[in-house]
């Protein structure tokens, strides 16, 4: 993916020709979709969203009781990714730092409406 999309970008401080601008301009704008979902994934929908803390409240809530009780009923694997994503963060898979450069967390702008 990296190595298609650097064939199309203009790169090393080349300036594009005014008439190609606006074709440059679309690239980019194509290029930094796909990048964004490469790495966030798509966007979810607020229904979607919704059914997401569902799931994640309800693995939280399985995850205590086997915590307690000591139950395989309860047996879920809670991990770091979902704790993240339940404190509602946009980055929750926290990539590797040396690839991404993108450890600091993102929340999620939370509305009340």
């Amino acid at each position: 993916m990296l190595d298609a999309i650097a064939q199309k970008q203009v790169m090393n401080g080349s300036v594009p020709e005014i008439l190609e601008k606006p074709k440059q301009d679309k690239i980019t704008q194509q290029s930094k979709a796909i990048r964004n979902i490469f790495y966030k994934g798509d966007e979810l929908s607020p229904l979607e969203l919704d059914i997401e803390r569902m799931y994640i409240s309800e693995k939280l809530d399985k995850h205590q009781n086997y915590m307690k009780r000591k139950s395989f009923r309860f047996k879920v694997k809670w991990t770091m990714s979902d704790l993240n994503r339940y404190q509602d963060q946009a980055n929750y898979r926290m990539n590797h730092g040396e690839y991404f450069a993108n450890t600091k967390p993102e929340f999620i702008p939370f509305d009340l409406d």
